[in-house]
């Protein structure tokens, strides 16, 4: 991913429609940065507002922050 500026503090990838999760750990490993789909988003927000703090069979830096 060339295009992704060093600069920048993560990645986001807003499109809904492709499926990423099982790709993000890589993606983070060799960016060297978190990066967050809009479903996977969608999905912490929700757990955090129900109060789920399990975090073991997630992936993506995101969850660890539950």
């Amino acid at each position: 991913m060339d295009n992704v500026s060093k600069g920048s503090d993560g990645v986001i990838i807003s499109c809904t429609n492709l499926r990423v999760l099982d790709v993000l750990p890589f993606l983070e490993l060799d960016l060297g940065k978190p990066v967050i789909s809009a479903n996977q988003a969608s999905m912490w927000h929700a757990l955090k507002l129900m109060g789920i703090r399990d975090t073991s069979n997630v992936k993506g830096r995101l969850f660890q922050l539950l």
